[in-house]
This record gives structure tokens, C-alpha cells and sequence, in this order.
């Protein structure tokens, strides 16, 4: 298999750079979310960078066509020779144009905690595989969705997404048996 592990790098360099924690301005999204993800226990995160598609060359189509259906994701930086030291960015990009970044950016308190439990879905993937994202995921949204000081459509809206995270565990961990 050919390494990207060169185009990786380079192309890293040309992203822009991450807000240092603290510097955002309080109207934007990810300011909200990290909020929220404080107020949660989540006081340690990585950097967390809003990203265009175009702004990643390095990647392949497939994965290019794939983040225009996520929120957030990481990427694998690959090892030139050995595949076992491939290690993941710490960086955790969210698409600036999804549903939920949309959301977020409008003001929703939904869209806020949505885009802080994609947020943390991705976390997860530092000491775990998908299913337990989705779970970690799931769990966030359904304590945000029994708290209150959020709209009833708000609250409806997380408890939906909540179900359809536990779906996506139980069947990210059926095939993980496989």
C-alpha cells in the first residue's frame, strides 16, 4: 500500500491554524460547544478546527465525500513504513457546512449541544472503537435532553438524536464482532 504519510504533512501545514482555547468569540459555535462540554466534565480538548472540504487536498475522494455527510471527524496520519504506528491527529475537524454546524451557528441550544456531542464522539477515539462513541454520544444527548432551560422542540430533538446514537452503537458493535 502507498503512504500518504508525506502528503499528509505537507498538507497539514497548510490548513489553517486552530483558535487557541479561550480566544474565540463568544457568539461562535465551537466557543458554545466546548461551554457546554465544560460544564459536562470535559475540561481537557484537543484543538477543534472548523474546516472546508477544499481545505483538505491530502485526502482521498472517498474520504472528501464522506465528510460532506459528518459533523465531525479526525484523520490518520499514516507511517511511511509501518502501519502499526499510524497514530490519529489530535486535531478534531468539524465540517463547516453540516446540518448541525448550520444549527449551532443559527443559535439553537440543540444544534450547540449536537455539535458538543459530535465533539466528543470523536474524543472517544482516542481510547475507543465506534461503537463506544456512539454511546458516549448517546448518553450526552439524553442528559441534555432531560435538563432543562431548553425549548421542548430543543429537548424532543436531542432525545431523537440520543435513539438513533444508541442504534448506531449497537450496530457499530455487531459488526465489530463480525
Amino acid at each position: 500500500m502507498k503512504s500518504c504519510w508525506p502528503l499528509l504533512v505537507v498538507a497539514m501545514l497548510f490548513l489553517p491554524s486552530p483558535v487557541p482555547i479561550g480566544s474565540e468569540p463568544p457568539s461562535d459555535p465551537v466557543s458554545k460547544a466546548k461551554a457546554k462540554l465544560a460544564l459536562a466534565g470535559y475540561t481537557e480538548l484537543p484543538p477543534v478546527l472548523v474546516v472546508e472540504v477544499d481545505d483538505l487536498p491530502q485526502l482521498s475522494e472517498t474520504l472528501r465525500r464522506e465528510i460532506l455527510s459528518s459533523t465531525a471527524f479526525r484523520i490518520v496520519i499514516q507511517h511511511p513504513h509501518d502501519p502499526a504506528k499510524d497514530r490519529l491527529d489530535p486535531v478534531i475537524y468539524l465540517y463547516r457546512h453540516s446540518q448541525i454546524y448550520r444549527l449551532a451557528e443559527e443559535g439553537s441550544e440543540a444544534g450547540i449541544a449536537l455539535l458538543a456531542a459530535s465533539i466528543v464522539h470523536e474524543l472517544v477515539h482516542d481510547y475507543a472503537d465506534e461503537g463506544r462513541a456512539y454511546a458516549v454520544e448517546a448518553g450526552l444527548l439524553e442528559k441534555w435532553a432531560l435538563a432543562s432551560g431548553m425549548s421542548i422542540d430543543d429537548r424532543m430533538l436531542l432525545a431523537q438524536f440520543a435513539l438513533v446514537k444508541k442504534e448506531q452503537s449497537k450496530n457499530a458493535q455487531i459488526r465489530a464482532s463480525r
